[in-house]
């Protein structure tokens, strides 16, 4: 029975190994020295684009199955700005009508050996503090994950 099952899960990986194919997405950042906005010091920084590559990657496995995706991220934003606040003038972040996320890239899209499509992009989202998130508020870059997600879904939709 063991051999039967084993030969069955072989079967069925040969039939449906194009659908179960995953999604390679490779996400570089091109001089992230000299980002906008991608943290305030070193290691915030370094976290905050380890955090937005996985979340490239995470939605890139989730929506492109199949497909592989090479993104350069050429600039960073994050929502709100860095001020200083109170008397040993801590910089902290301050989100308000102003200073919106925004992340510019290069993108190619392609399937095996065959470019389906390259393109350039700046997505920006105007009422990022508006609405229901589904990132907990404790997400230091929940602004930018949701702005990503509608990027996703729109330049990556069926169809399309």
């Amino acid at each position: 029975m063991h051999k039967s099952r084993l030969r069955l899960v072989v079967a069925l990986v040969i039939l449906c190994g194009p659908a179960l194919a995953a999604t390679a997405v490779q996400v570089r950042f091109v001089e992230p020295d000299k980002f906008v906005d991608a943290g305030d010091i070193g290691r915030d920084r370094e976290r905050v684009l380890k955090e937005i590559q996985a979340h490239f990657v995470a939605q890139g496995d989730k929506l492109l199955p199949g497909k592989d995706l090479a993104i350069e991220v050429t600039e960073v934003d994050l929502a709100g700005h860095m001020r200083p606040v109170g008397p040993n003038m801590q910089m902290l972040r301050v989100l308000g009508p102003t200073g919106r996320p925004m992340i510019s890239l290069r993108y190619v899209l392609s399937e095996g050996s065959t470019e389906l499509r390259r393109r350039e992009v700046t997505m920006s989202s105007l009422d990022y503090h508006g609405g229901i998130s589904p990132y907990s508020g404790g997400d230091s870059i929940r602004y930018e994950k949701q702005m990503i997600d509608a990027w996703f879904r729109s330049e990556f939709a069926a169809g399309k």
